[in-house]
């Protein structure tokens, strides 16, 4: 089942907000040296989860019930 126009950017959001966040926290990394470890495996964490939450969403959307304004096709 094809996703609708809106839950289609609600994932690019997820999918921008968790590349954001990873170069942002890169950036802050290559800025402040001192803290650069902490940063850089907060950077994976942040990947990782956000992309997990974008797997997440993506599969309930794909997998919840059909549309309403979309009319069911007979099975044969």
């Amino acid at each position: 089942m094809a996703l609708s126009p809106r839950h289609k950017f609600v994932s690019l959001l997820l999918a921008l907000a968790g590349i954001g966040g990873f170069v942002l926290l890169l950036a802050l990394a290559a800025h402040h040296p001192a803290a650069a470890p902490i940063l850089r495996i907060l950077a994976l964490l942040w990947l990782i989860a956000a992309g997990a939450s974008k797997l997440v969403f993506d599969l309930t959307e794909s997998a919840g019930p059909p549309s309403p304004h979309r009319p069911r096709t007979p099975q044969r």
